[in-house]
């Protein structure tokens, strides 16, 4: 399995100086067949599906596949 991290940066002065601090979120994983999944550390218990977008518009009504 492939594990990256996902992150958001905050910038801010130090000294009449720029920087950049960096906090990590969550993990985008890969299993080993390809299959992606997110963890955001805001829902520990709760693992979020990467799938591919689909050219045609789907309404409610359709649902997810």
């Amino acid at each position: 399995m492939e594990m990256k991290n996902i992150c958001s940066k905050k910038e801010y002065n130090a000294n009449g100086e720029k920087k950049v601090k960096w906090f990590q979120i969550g993990t985008l994983n890969t299993n080993n067949d390809g299959k992606q999944f997110v963890n955001l550390n805001m829902f520990p218990n709760e693992s979020f599906y990467v799938f591919e977008n689909k050219k045609e518009k789907q309404t409610e009504k359709e649902g997810w596949e």
